[in-house]
């Protein structure tokens, strides 16, 4: 009965919380955070930043205000210490390095807590992986997911709105248990925090939040896959960040662009300068979050022919990638 009432209070105290917390913040950043635009920015007027401060408040309050258990504390431990670095970030501008080794610190603990089976499902095959490799590809995809959530934060609700629809779906496909309740006050103070940010945006997550939340990202995926769905089911949720800026990486890379400069060719970049704002991209990337959720439900439940799930998303996905080619921005030459 105490865990039924605990299930139900968490998540809305994490909203509660997100929602004041972002507030709070709001009135600190618009002293000290300010984001100025320049010739990469996809927003036109000075935008306070670090609200996600606020979302990281809610989802540790709604964590504790749930049940949970010893790992489940190490779990919230490892958002708090990258949200904290996220902090430090949005103030100075940490080093890349740094911000790896962190990552990559914070990643194995993760994997430790949630250690993947060395069989791994995709569609209706079964791959077996070596096991000295499996917690480091592991390790590898919880970075590669906390960054490509920090690459997608770039216009106003998206990143909230993507955590709030993922979220939920993978909360969704996990019995009860800590993760699935950290997943569940993740969305819900994501809801909190879209009060602030949803466009045109009072305030933007910035790192401590956009790191955070991708982790919880890989937490997510790493849990689902651990309880036996395969990992194309677990991806599909959350597919619109990893094929954006996983295909935006290996174009750059193709063209021997330097990856860590900043740019403006994420197809959501391209779709908001297109339609000339962001809640149109924004609701487009949250309908196929929904598309991504709902194709895996119906696989999970035998309503929609086994491993197609993920071809079916991407043709949808390969089709606005097209559409979004012309309005590939090319950013200006640097003179000699």
């Amino acid at each position: 009965m105490l865990i039924s009432f605990l299930d139900h209070i968490a998540p809305a105290c994490a909203a509660v919380v997100a929602a004041l917390g972002t507030w709070l913040v709001l009135q600190y950043a618009r002293r000290r955070l300010i984001d100025l635009p320049n010739a990469r920015s996809s927003h036109t007027v000075a935008t306070p930043r670090g609200g996600g401060l606020g979302m990281v408040a809610g989802i540790v309050a709604g964590a504790l205000a749930g049940p949970g258990d010893t790992s489940a504390l190490f779990l919230v431990l490892a958002v708090l210490t990258l949200a904290a670095v996220g902090w430090w970030d949005d103030h100075t501008g940490l080093s890349a390095r740094l911000r790896l080794c962190v990552q990559f610190g914070i990643a194995g603990l993760v994997v430790l807590l949630i250690p993947p089976d060395a069989a791994l499902g995709w569609g209706p095959w079964i791959v077996a992986l070596p096991h000295p490799l499996i917690p480091l590809i592991a390790a590898l995809g919880v970075v590669w997911m906390v960054n490509l959530t920090n690459f997608m934060d770039g216009i106003d609700g998206l990143a909230g709105f993507q955590g709030l629809i993922g979220c939920l779906a993978t909360a969704g496909m996990l019995p009860e248990g800590s993760t699935r309740n950290l997943l569940f006050v993740t969305a819900t103070a994501c809801l909190g925090f879209l009060c602030f940010n949803w466009p045109p945006a009072r305030i933007f997550m910035g790192d401590v939040g956009s790191t955070a939340l991708g982790l919880i990202f890989g937490i997510g995926v790493l849990e689902v896959v651990r309880v036996g769905i395969p990992l194309d089911l677990a991806l599909l949720p959350v597919m619109p960040f990893v094929a954006d800026a996983t295909c935006t990486l290996v174009r750059r890379a193709w063209a021997r662009e330097r990856l860590s400069s900043p740019h403006r060719t994420h197809l959501y970049q391209r779709l908001a300068k297109a339609w000339n704002g962001h809640q149109p991209v924004t609701l487009l990337y949250g309908g196929l979050a929904l598309v991504g959720s709902g194709l895996a439900f119906a696989e999970m439940h035998h309503a929609f022919p086994r491993g197609l799930g993920m071809p079916a998303w991407l043709s949808l996905y390969a089709m606005l990638v097209a559409y979004g080619r012309k309005w590939l921005v090319q950013e200006p030459a640097k003179p000699i």
